[in-house]
């Protein structure tokens, strides 16, 4: 999972690459899952999001009402 129980993202152990090196690919298919999986969950309002996966959701989670 690529955010923390506080709804930070936080790269993959082992993502930093090293210069001069080839590149692993479990590490970097890891890395792209992760950020997959991140770009497809919803966001968390503590990294700018809304948390929620609907309109409806969005504005009850940010405590707003619909107008007539």
């Amino acid at each position: 999972m690529p955010r923390d129980g506080s709804g930070i993202y936080h790269r993959p152990v082992g993502t930093d690459a090293v210069p001069d090196t080839t590149i692993e690919s479990s590490k970097y298919n890891n890395n792209v899952a992760d950020v997959e999986t991140d770009l497809n969950t919803p966001r968390p309002i503590v990294a700018g999001g809304t948390g929620a996966t609907t309109a409806d959701g969005a504005l009850t989670a940010m405590g707003g009402e619909k107008a007539k």
